[in-house]
């Protein structure tokens, strides 16, 4: 009986762990296929393209002009942003416009938040803070230590 009081007390924060972990990872790939394209941009001297699939779809699809990897899958996410859904980097790794992107599992509260500066071609990843997701803004994404 203890056994299953324990375990009924453990397998929500297991579960939460393993969101966290799935939303993490998709973070971490999104922001490595910006930057490979950013890398390639600038190495090839061309224009790249970085294509993000349909606000709120689950599961996207990343994919880039500039890839060397081919599109990357984000597993387990949805994915939400402000902007377009295209992001164009020019021949010196800057970016057209600032942006943000926030990925996050459906069954936690734990959003991560990319944000693309323009002119500098800087990224920067953190916690996203607003729990309504109508209008994402960088004002929300909150810098950590993680990823």
């Amino acid at each position: 009986m203890i056994v299953g009081i324990l375990a009924g007390i453990s397998v929500p924060s297991f579960l939460a762990f393993v969101e966290r972990g799935r939303v993490n990872e998709a973070a971490n790939i999104l922001r490595g296929v910006i930057q490979s394209s950013q890398r390639e941009a600038i190495k090839k001297s061309t224009d790249c393209t970085i294509q993000l699939p349909a606000k709120q779809t689950k599961n996207p699809t990343i994919s880039s002009t500039c890839s060397i990897d081919g599109p990357r899958r984000l597993k387990n996410v949805v994915i939400q942003y402000n902007q377009t859904d295209q992001i164009s980097i020019d021949y010196q790794g800057r970016f057209n416009r600032k942006r943000t992107i926030v990925l996050y599992s459906e069954n936690t509260n734990y959003k991560r938040c990319l944000v693309v500066s323009s002119f500098i071609g800087m990224t920067r990843t953190g916690i996203y803070t607003d729990q309504g997701l109508n209008t994402v803004s960088a004002d929300y994404c909150q810098k950590t230590n993680v990823g």
